[in-house]
């Protein structure tokens, strides 16, 4: 079993069932510092502060992104891999309403961060810049026999890339470090 810590969530790698479970982040003594900012500042934005999902423009962390933000991104993972059916995520295959998420475990994906960058940027044709936080970084991805998918996909953007683009990456990206070269080639035979 092995264990990783990311922004909203921690999760449990368990190789020997071939799953991985996500657990959310819940924030108490964030969220009631943030409280106590908001209610000490009281100016005309702390309400839509405290209540908010996300990060404002001054990198102010609303009050329930801070308690259920990692719920949220569970849950959303679990809808949007049984409704879409998207062959480049993941599968999710059981969420509690976002307390807890079972996934398919993959391949880890150890390309390098630019080389694996500039091929999605191309694939996407620069969609994925949309959503730089997620499709720049390779841990956010696995390998599920020669295919690409997506672990990390509980965010509007991302999904909204995946939605558009999934299954093109899915059947068009080449883990070969000579990605470009053969890209190349390819285009030159169809001149």
């Amino acid at each position: 079993m092995k264990f990783k810590k990311g922004r909203y969530r921690f999760v449990l790698i368990l190789p020997s069932l071939g799953m991985v479970i996500k657990l959310p982040f819940i924030r108490l003594f964030k969220a009631a510092a943030a409280f106590k900012t908001c209610v000490m500042q009281w100016d005309s934005k702390w309400f839509t502060t405290l209540m908010s999902y996300g990060i404002d423009q001054e990198g102010i962390v609303g009050f329930r992104h801070l308690l259920v933000g990692g719920i949220v991104f569970n849950w959303r993972e679990f809808i949007f891999s049984n409704i879409t059916g998207n062959p480049f995520l993941q599968p999710t295959y059981f969420s509690l309403f976002g307390l807890i998420n079972i996934q398919k475990l993959g391949a880890e994906c150890l390309l390098e961060k630019d080389e694996f960058w500039c091929q999605l940027r191309e694939i996407t044709s620069h969609l994925a810049d949309d959503d730089g936080h997620h499709f720049r970084k390779p841990e956010n991805f696995c390998f599920d026999g020669k295919n690409l998918r997506i672990i990390d996909y509980g965010n509007k953007k991302t999904q909204l890339v995946v939605t558009e683009c999934g299954a093109k990456i899915f059947e068009s990206f080449d883990p070969s470090p000579d990605w470009k070269e053969k890209r190349a080639e390819a285009a030159q035979r169809a001149q």
